[in-house]
C-alpha cells in the first residue's frame, strides 16, 4: 500500500488512521508519501492514476473522474494577525472586516481550486480581495505567510492544522465568520482498483471517521486555534 498526505495531516485524524492501519495489518508493505509542497499535493491526482500511490488524501476541489472519494475532515481556515492589528482583540474575524486589507496568499498556480474558494469566500462577503503573492516554494510550515503578518505585510490565512501545530511569535489565529470558510480533505482512491488491501485501507478510513463522528463532528478540527504568540 502506497499512501499519500500532506505533512498537516499529521495533525489530523489521517495520523490516527494511518497508525491503526499498520497496527492492524503489520504483514501488509506499507509506504508512507509525506508531502511538503502544494504542487505535490496537487501531484497526487496524476500518482493515484497512474498507480504510484493506492491512496491518497488531498483537498477538494479536484477534477478527476477516474478517482473514488471518501469524506474524511473540514478544515477550518483562520486568518493570521499581527498580535498589534485592531482585529487581533476579537474572538473571531467576519470576513467582510478584512476588505481593505492585504491578504497573504499562496500563488495560484500551486492550487487553482483552493486559491479559487478563498477569493470566492471574500467575494460572498461583500469585497474583492487585494492579494499578496507567496512565490516561494509553498511549504506546508506556514512560516513565510507568518513572518510577513508578523511584520504588517498584511493577513494571511491559513488551515488549522497549521495553527495547531505552532505558536509563531508575533501573530495571532483568529476563526473567520460569514462566510466561514472550510476545505474538505478527502481519501482518493481508483474507482477501478480492485485490491483488497485497499478495501482493507478504506474501512480503515471509515472505521476512524465513524467513530470521531460519536464524539463530536469529524469534518471539524475541535480544538481551539492558538491566540497568544511567543514574543518574548
Amino acid at each position: 500500500m502506497k499512501v499519500g498526505f500532506p505533512e498537516y495531516a499529521n495533525h489530523t485524524i489521517v495520523a490516527e488512521i494511518l497508525q491503526t492501519f499498520k497496527r492492524r495489518y503489520p504483514y501488509i508493505e506499507f509506504e508512507e508519501h509525506e508531502l511538503f509542497t502544494l504542487q505535490d499535493t496537487l501531484r497526487q491526482v496524476g500518482e493515484l492514476r497512474n498507480g504510484a500511490l493506492d491512496v491518497g488524501f488531498l483537498l477538494l476541489p479536484f477534477d478527476d473522474d477516474t478517482l473514488a472519494i471518501e469524506r474524511v475532515l473540514r478544515i477550518e481556515l483562520l486568518a493570521v494577525l499581527p498580535e498589534d492589528h485592531p482585529l487581533a482583540a476579537r474572538s473571531e474575524v467576519p470576513m467582510r472586516e478584512l476588505a481593505g486589507e492585504r491578504i497573504i496568499l499562496f500563488s495560484r498556480r500551486f492550487h487553482p481550486g483552493c486559491y479559487d474558494y478563498i477569493l470566492n469566500c471574500c467575494r460572498e462577503a461583500g469585497f474583492s480581495p487585494n492579494v499578496i503573492q507567496r512565490h516561494e516554494p509553498q511549504l506546508y510550515s506556514g512560516a513565510a505567510t507568518y513572518r510577513m503578518a508578523a511584520s504588517g505585510a498584511g493577513i494571511g490565512i491559513v488551515a488549522r492544522p497549521l495553527a495547531s501545530a505552532s505558536l509563531p511569535a508575533g501573530v495571532v489565529f483568529m476563526p473567520l465568520r460569514e462566510p466561514a470558510p472550510r476545505l474538505d480533505l478527502v481519501a482518493a482512491w481508483r474507482r477501478d482498483d480492485p485490491s483488497l488491501n485497499l478495501r482493507a485501507f478504506l474501512d480503515v478510513v471509515r472505521e476512524v471517521v465513524s467513530d470521531e463522528s460519536a464524539s463530536g463532528d469529524p469534518r471539524e478540527l475541535e480544538e481551539r486555534p492558538p491566540r497568544q504568540s511567543n514574543s518574548r
